[in-house]
């Protein structure tokens, strides 16, 4: 192919991109055309105002003669060219080249605590926003993925804790802890959040079972929009929440509470209503748009034994506390099992007036799948834990008077990863009991649901929680079987936003379980810029006295105070990269489907450089587009960075600190880095985690240029970050260092808002009417006594062009002197 060149540069060529034809001037890139004509092809090396080079190579294109793609930002457009952005073989390419950038990309995208979140909760973002005092904040962010703050910060199991960076300096942050502290001053607070509801789109949903996913489907598919109607056999809703978590650890009021805050948003809720007993899966299919199935795990599992008197299940026995019934215990209670209904029941017992209580379980305390905070908690309690035991036979006529146990030795691991088991001949010993506790094991009662059972449980697509009956959906114990709540919500939210999709008319895709993050892997206390500082202690009650008692279930962990709320939160590392949501190289990672690199041990370390006062370098983010260094010397002309060809890697120029360089603070480097490598050096906590923010744009007032500016603000209005828009203004999306980042008086806790007055001798806040009048008494007297040139008037670079315009004209015109000047020490 041989294209004909226009002669002049006033003619215009046309050629071909994705079957649309363009009419372009003859000096312009293939990639520029392209986006001139609104048609997106992936770059990173790329900016407006760098000549191209072409480095990160995601703009390949297909060109029609060509035997390979070629790179867009290379390729000079010319007539007769018909060029495709899209196809296979170029996703594929795209695919491979982000791979590679990330193989050598040791970063964090996401907190490890967030990736542990089933219900992918943002625990960063609102520990930061804690540190920050905007707990109302925190809420709304917390309950963009689980509608139960308080609740879960009382009863989680907190994976979240587990994956803690923090724990490799000493202890994890208290992340549930936390949250409480939010949902509790949000609860008590004038200002309470509540989330927006979509426009109605007349469809109902049935929603079997009140539980954590049920309440939780309901909360997501009411703020789309839905109406839905829950379904719950007990008197109250809440499910195991309600009855099978003792008052001690989730006081009914704050469950109540939080049911309350999803039932005002339309949901309905008709209790004392059970699936195969008052309505029929069939009827609610024909009498509703879509159906969810969230069954609790509410039936308890024998231990297979003969029975007596005094013996029964821990799901049976938390239920009948939870439904205010009369319950006769004995002095010494066994409780057999290791996870937290066996805790459960055990400390229950104990304020039901047991004297003794015993819990056997099978396997050592390691093992055991209790919270071990729980666990602690009980040993505080004097419940005595009898481990590597198991029941083989009660011992009684009439009634239960004891139980004969064995000892365990443990084996060779089982499926579940832990050591069998295994009984010890003639280690046989008996426990005495007047009543024995089995916490081993849960099912749901799937009475109703046949024609969706597998088995025990609901079969569903755990992807998009579709059973095999179209419009009926499932989650939650329904489906895994007995998990923890924030699992259960997790699969709530899923269920909702397939069924939103399918009441749509949509194709029912997944949502993503987890965010694309590259993980830090490899990583070592060393690594942890991070001074030691304890894990604030949680205030409980005194477990002799104040704890214990016929009947007392009032709450043990008594919650934060807000200064130690604080000082917990800001023990938080950060993790996750301050540009999470605008990371060009992650979201380019999302849209092509790459994976993360894994082998951490051959990536590059360095140790982050926050010694310059305005800009932070990360190195280990860096993938060698250099535009920082091609800004830094084409366009500001500083030559503050450099790429070094040998270590494939920019720094400083000379190799010295940042600072020392020549480098004018403008930040023009951080404005065009595709990844968090180079970002403002702020202080902590200063990303704002609710996205996305308010973007004002407006005219810088620092000087007269009038560069054009983007004040990125909060929910608050606090500005915490100045862009400039590309291409616009006068000052074509570049940017001093005064304009980037003097923004910060705005916020100052010094900066005057209101007038203030001396009174007294005292200066106190004044209306602003009042201020005037008083400004211009003065003015008038001391101009008529002593005449205009004794006034002056000192102005501020931090006023706009346009406040200083009428203060120079009010002193020259009104005033009558010349005495007026602009303080320019910023």
């Amino acid at each position: 192919m041989t294209p004909h060149a226009p002669r002049k540069p006033s003619e215009l060529l046309r050629l071909e991109i994705d079957g649309r034809e363009i009419w372009t001037p003859w000096d312009r890139t293939v990639l520029e055309v392209a986006l001139s004509a609104g048609i997106e092809i992936p770059r990173l090396c790329h900016a407006p105002q760098l000549r191209p080079n072409g480095t990160c190579g995601l703009c390949v294109v297909e060109i029609e003669g060509e035997s390979a793609p070629v790179r867009a930002c290379l390729a000079s457009a010319v007539a007769g060219m018909v060029v495709r952005t899209t196809s296979p073989a170029l996703a594929a390419e795209r695919t491979r080249r982000i791979e590679e950038l990330f193989a050598d990309h040791w970063a964090d995208c996401i907190a490890p605590c967030r990736l542990a979140c089933p219900a992918d909760t943002d625990a960063q973002g609102y520990i930061a926003l804690i540190a920050q005092g905007r707990h109302r904040d925190a809420v709304e962010l917390i309950k963009q993925t689980n509608p139960f703050p308080g609740v879960i910060g009382r009863v989680c199991t907190r994976p979240c804790e587990s994956a803690c960076r923090r724990s490799l300096v000493e202890d994890p942050i208290g992340i549930c802890f936390l949250k409480r502290v939010a949902a509790d001053r949000d609860r008590r607070s004038p200002d309470r959040y509540r989330p927006e509801v979509g426009p109605s789109s007349g469809k109902r949903v049935a929603i079997v079972g009140g539980g954590p996913a049920g309440l939780a489907a309901a909360y997501y598919l009411a703020l789309d929009g839905h109406a839905p109607v829950v379904f719950e056999a007990l008197p109250q809703p809440g499910g195991m929440l309600r009855y099978g978590i003792p008052a001690y650890r989730l006081p009914k009021d704050i469950l109540d509470d939080e049911i309350g805050q999803i039932l005002e948003l339309g949901v309905e809720l008709r209790t004392g209503q059970r699936l195969g007993r008052d309505f029929t899966l069939e009827y609610l299919r024909a009498e509703y748009d879509a159906v969810f199935l969230g069954l609790g795990a509410q039936n308890g599992s024998s231990l297979g034994l003969p029975e007596l008197p005094g013996v029964m299940s821990g799901v049976d026995f938390l239920r009948a506390i939870g439904l205010g019934e009369t319950i006769e215990l004995g002095k010494h209670v066994v409780v057999v099992g290791g996870g937290n209904v066996a805790i459960d029941a055990a400390r229950s017992a104990l304020r039901l007036g047991a004297e003794k209580v015993s819990l056997v379980y099978r396997r050592g305390r390691a093992e055991m799948p209790a919270h071990h905070v729980e666990i602690e908690e009980a040993e505080h309690e004097q419940v005595e834990l009898l481990l590597l035991a198991n029941p083989v036979r009660l011992v009684g006529t009439d009634r239960l008077e004891g139980v004969e146990c064995v000892r365990m030795g443990l084996g060779e691991p089982d499926a579940s990863g832990r050591r069998r088991p295994e009984p010890i001949p003639g280690s046989e010993f008996v426990v005495r009991a007047d009543n024995l506790i089995a916490a081993i094991g849960q099912g749901i009662d799937g009475t109703g649901a046949e024609s969706v059972m597998k088995g025990k449980y609901c079969a569903a697509d755990p992807a998009t929680m579709q059973t095999a009956l179209p419009g009926v959906f499932a989650a939650g114990d329904a489906v895994t079987g007995p998990d923890a709540a924030i699992r259960a919500i997790a699969g709530g939210r899923a269920a909702a936003r397939s069924i939103s999709q399918y009441l749509r008319g949509e194709r029912i895709a997944p949502g993503p379980r987890q965010p694309f993050s590259a993980v830090k892997g490899g990583i070592a206390k060393e690594d942890l810029a991070a001074t030691e500082q304890r894990r604030e202690p949680m205030p409980v009650l005194e477990p002799v006295g104040a704890r214990l008692g016929r009947g007392n279930f009032a709450e043990v962990e008594l919650g934060y105070g807000l200064e130690t709320a604080r000082r917990e939160a800001r023990r938080c590392l950060e993790c996750g990269c301050v540009k999470q949501h605008d990371c060009d190289l992650r979201l380019a990672g999302i849209v092509h489907q790459a994976q993360p690199g894994s082998d951490h041990a051959a990536m590059r370390h360095y140790a982050p450089d926050a010694d310059h006062p305005t800009v932070l370098r990360d190195q280990n983010k860096c993938i060698q587009c250099r535009k920082c260094e091609r800004v830094c010397a084409d366009v500001v002309g500083a030559f503050a960075l450099e790429y070094q060809e040998a270590e494939n890697t920019v720094a400083p120029a000379g190799n010295i600190p940042l600072r020392k360089t020549k480098c004018v603070a403008c930040g023009m480097c951080v404005s065009v880095c595709p990844t968090g490598a180079l970002v403002e050096n702020s202080a902590p906590f200063s990303r704002e985690p609710l996205w996305p923010p308010l973007v004002t744009q407006t005219t810088c007032g620092y000087c007269g240029v009038g560069c054009q500016i983007e004040l990125h603000t909060d929910r608050k209005g606090r500005v915490f970050r100045v862009t400039a828009p590309p291409g616009e203004g006068v000052n074509q999306g570049s940017l001093c260092a005064k304009g980037r980042f003097g923004y910060h008086f705005i916020n100052h806790p010094d900066r005057l808002t209101t007038p203030l007055i001396r009174k007294g001798g005292e200066l106190v806040p004044a209306p602003w009417e009042e201020a005037v009048a008083l400004i211009a008494e003065k003015f008038t007297a001391i101009r008529a006594g002593h005449g205009p040139d004794a006034l002056a008037g000192l102005s501020s670079a931090r006023c706009t062009n346009e406040d200083n315009y009428l203060f120079q004209k009010f002193f020259r015109a009104v005033v009558g002197t010349n005495n007026v000047d602009h303080c320019a020490r910023l």
